[in-house]
């Protein structure tokens, strides 16, 4: 995958106009953000005798330009940046004074740098630290209190009505290649590159990425940061095409896939290079209209470019790598690499076809997020999602092809057809059928991309086959029949309750959906016993003979008790569309 996030910054950094320092940027504009990004100037008011003042505190929005104009680049950590511009953290003495005025302190104080620069730094450093009790008020003040705001801090100059910022001071501009290349080069040694081979000078603990970092021993070669070059060797070279293959990436790859999570898609030529040119320029020419007009979509995304990608042809593979970030840290929760184009096709046609198979029966398109409010939260009440581990295994797979246990997949969809369950108990919520139907549109995905391996179908012309035959096997052996129908017998049963004495005591009788064995065999003459109290029997007749027929028929009960229950609550939501399927009078 890094090689690929290379491949793509090379591309990039060679249809670039941007200089040395352009290139070493880091660009956090993002247009038609809502809301828009802000940036607090300090602002230092230029005497005609050199003297310099502060002159107060302007906001602005974050424009196109003003990240190279700014020279931002983070460093990461305490420290400051190679330019007096840092993101606002949590409070102006983390920012101002930790990473702005202690930028011009380092300065002052390196004897790495002319007198005269040293002299200029420690001026300005002297204005800032005498006026920061003011300035933390004018921070303070001009802060957005929207918290989804992205704020930066910066020092630019005045002069009468002239501002400059600081890349427009050659002073700054020598200082920021100074600091990055002292960054750069603090443990460098002889050895090849991990990325694209090559013997020659290489450099340690320069990733963009934060998986590997210099700051916990149990990285380093002896537990050495000189010798961090050894862990993973990086050129310069390399180092460039990374830091823009991952700005690029985050920039324009970066997409939500369901609640909570995002995923950033990073392709990756299997021979040719010139194919993530072929790649980058749909990325380039995709825009909202196109990739949203009358296409499916299988993620969250509205901008979902791998419905494009699909048709690209195997000449390339695709990694989905996702990312939770908390500070600097940078947890990789999955990387599902190698997907190949054909593989996204095969799952697009699964949908497609999940889709044709149940409508008009449900009208919201089946997408991932279908399969994520099975694994998001194991417990309503839960402030986040806890799930997420099971989720990506079962993304894993569908993505790669691999084999699920249906045993693993039943799990959790009874889980949540449980817990809507309990909620029809308490307040008459609609939200059990729709679970336990999509809960079965789960499955049939499942198995029409090739991740669940199912009993073969069996039919014999009963009276309810040819409904039952429709959900591709899914509902084929002798035992599942027999519980989906006794499950429609028993709703069947519900609404005649709720017809004639307007409410449902038999739902006791169901055991929070926790039924065994011995339960359902004991649940079917309950259940004729009822329908006959209620001069019912009729009605549900055909249903519980055809129940009875599959149920009784010889084998073992060797399904487990989720399984058991799942289907058995299908029938309970699909009663009406069993017996408008064969146009009995029972409906």
């Amino acid at each position: 995958m890094i090689e690929a996030v290379a491949t793509i910054g090379r591309h990039v950094r060679g249809v670039s106009n941007e200089d040395e320092i352009g290139q070493l940027i880091q660009q956090r504009f993002e247009p038609n953000k809502e809301p828009q990004d802000k940036v607090l100037k300090i602002v230092i008011c230029e005497t005609t005798d050199g003297g310099y003042s502060y002159c107060g505190i302007e906001l602005t929005d974050l424009k196109n330009d003003f990240c190279r104009r700014m020279l931002y680049k983070s460093f990461g950590g305490n420290g400051p940046n190679p330019s007096p511009s840092a993101q606002y953290t949590d409070s102006p003495e983390k920012t101002v004074k930790k990473k702005v005025i202690k930028f011009f302190e380092k300065v002052a104080d390196s004897s790495e740098f002319d007198q005269s620069v040293r002299t200029m730094m420690g001026r300005i450093c002297g204005v800032l630290e005498k006026n920061y009790a003011q300035i933390e008020r004018d921070v303070l003040e001009q802060l957005p209190r929207n918290r989804k705001v992205n704020t930066y801090v910066t020092v630019v100059f005045k002069q009468g009505d002239e501002e400059r910022f600081v890349r427009d001071m050659d002073v700054f501009k020598d200082i920021f290649l100074q600091l990055v290349n002292q960054k750069e080069s603090r443990f460098e040694g002889k050895g090849t590159c991990s990325v694209c081979g090559r013997r020659g000078t290489v450099l340690g603990g320069v990733s963009p990425y934060a998986f590997f970092n210099t700051d916990k021993d149990g990285f380093l070669v002896n537990f050495n940061k000189s010798e961090s070059f050894k862990n993973f060797p990086i050129c310069p070279t390399c180092v460039r095409d990374l830091e823009a293959g991952k700005a690029y990436v985050e920039r324009k790859l970066v997409f939500k896939f369901v609640q909570g999570l995002s995923y950033q898609l990073i392709p990756q030529p299997l021979s040719n290079e010139s194919a993530i040119e072929d790649v980058l320029k749909i990325v380039e020419d995709s825009t909202r209209e196109l990739i949203t007009a009358n296409l499916p979509r299988i993620t969250m995304d509205e901008k979902e470019l791998i419905v494009l990608l699909k048709d690209f042809g195997d000449s390339i593979t695709l990694n989905f790598l996702f990312i939770k970030k908390s500070n600097r840290a940078e947890k990789i929760l999955a990387l599902v690499n190698d997907v190949l184009p054909s593989r996204l096709s095969r799952i697009y046609q699964a949908k497609t076809s999940v889709d044709n198979m149940f409508e008009p029966m449900v009208q919201v398109p089946f997408t991932f997020s279908t399969i994520r409010q099975f694994f998001f939260k194991s417990d309503d009440n839960r402030q986040e999602a806890d799930l997420d581990k099971y989720f990506l295994q079962l993304t894993d797979a569908v993505l790669k092809g691999t084999r699920l246990n249906v045993a693993f997949v039943l799990e959790f969809l009874i889980r949540k057809i449980r817990q809507e369950y309990m909620k029809l108990l308490q307040n008459n919520q609609n939200s059990f059928r729709w679970a336990s139907i999509d809960g079965l549109r789960v499955l049939v995905f499942l198995k029409k991309v090739g991740t669940l391996e199912v009993k073969g179908l069996e039919t014999g012309g009963r009276v309810y086959d040819q409904f039952l035959d429709r959900f591709d096997g899914l509902v084929g052996a002798p035992l599942q029949r027999g519980l989906v129908l006794l499950g429609a017998a028993t709703q069947l049963l519900l609404q005649i309750q709720k017809e004639q004495r307007g409410s449902q005591p038999f739902l006791n009788q169901l055991k929070g959906l926790k039924m065994d064995e011995r339960d359902f065999k004991e649940l079917l003459p309950k259940l004729q016993a009822k329908l006959f109290e209620y001069d019912s029997y009729d009605r549900a007749r055909r249903l519980l003979e055809e129940a009875s027929f599959y149920l009784l028929k010889p084998g073992r009960w060797d399904i487990s008790v989720p399984e058991m229950n799942f289907y058995f609550a299908l029938g309970m939501n699909l009663v009406w569309e069993i017996l408008k399927s064969t146009r009995t009078e029972e409906v």
